[in-house]
């Protein structure tokens, strides 16, 4: 396949990366177990939550995780809500907010794959890339699959602002190679963070990464 053959659009619309995979779940074949990232921002065109989704295509996670504000979206700025249960899916959940890389693969173990689906905005300080880096340093320390299930960035390509300070980087500025709107989707950014870390990254990318194109409802990707 090409890449023209792989942006090219379906009749309803681009696809984000949860729409490629429920396409073709073949792709996930050797994946064993798994686990999802995400939050109300992951759901395909018609608002089904991606752990509905993939579990309707065989796919079921064995576990959801959180960024901030949680797996439901619920908590405020700096909170992560624990919640036993997700309600759409019933599946147990657990937060990875603002470990350390140590806690973060132990609360993964057990996991052989971690899919991430979270819609991220383009600015350097958004913490649900802070949470993916985690996850890389995790891989580091125990085996784990990473894959992106991409999405587009709704600011676009334009890349603007300055370059962090590397004596201040912190949790909302994880990276002296990104400027505050750095112009990349969030598997875009994995991909830069991953070579950092030294950790491979699958990304199943989404069709036209720069925009947010109409026929797609937009979902808050944050209660914020």
């Amino acid at each position: 396949m090409n890449a023209a053959q792989l942006h090219a659009s379906p009749p309803d619309g681009p696809r984000v990366g949860l729409e490629h995979l429920l396409a073709r779940p073949g792709q996930a074949a050797g994946w064993g177990r798994t686990g999802l990232l995400t939050n109300p921002s992951g759901v395909t065109r018609d608002l089904t939550p991606a752990a509905v989704a993939l579990a309707r295509a065989g796919l079921t996670p064995e576990r959801l995780f959180g960024p901030e504000h949680g797996v439901d979206g619920s908590g405020a700025p700096g909170e992560a809500p624990e919640l036993e249960r997700d309600a759409a899916s019933g599946l147990p959940t657990t937060v990875l907010y603002h470990l350390s890389a140590e806690e973060t693969a132990r609360r993964l173990a057990g996991l052989d794959t971690l899919i991430v689906d979270l819609q991220d905005v383009g600015v350097r300080f958004y913490t649900y890339v802070s949470t993916v880096r985690d996850v890389l340093r995790a891989a580091r320390l125990r085996p784990l699959r990473i894959v992106i299930l991409d999405r587009p960035n709704p600011l676009g390509f334009t890349v603007e602002g300055p370059l962090l300070d590397p004596a201040f980087e912190s949790y909302v500025g994880i990276s002296a190679q990104l400027p505050l709107r750095h112009g990349l989707t969030i598997g875009e950014v994995t991909r830069v963070l991953a070579a950092a870390e030294g950790v491979p990254v699958h990304v199943i990318p989404t069709d036209a990464p720069d925009a947010w194109h109409p026929q797609r409802p937009w979902v808050p990707p944050s209660p914020n």
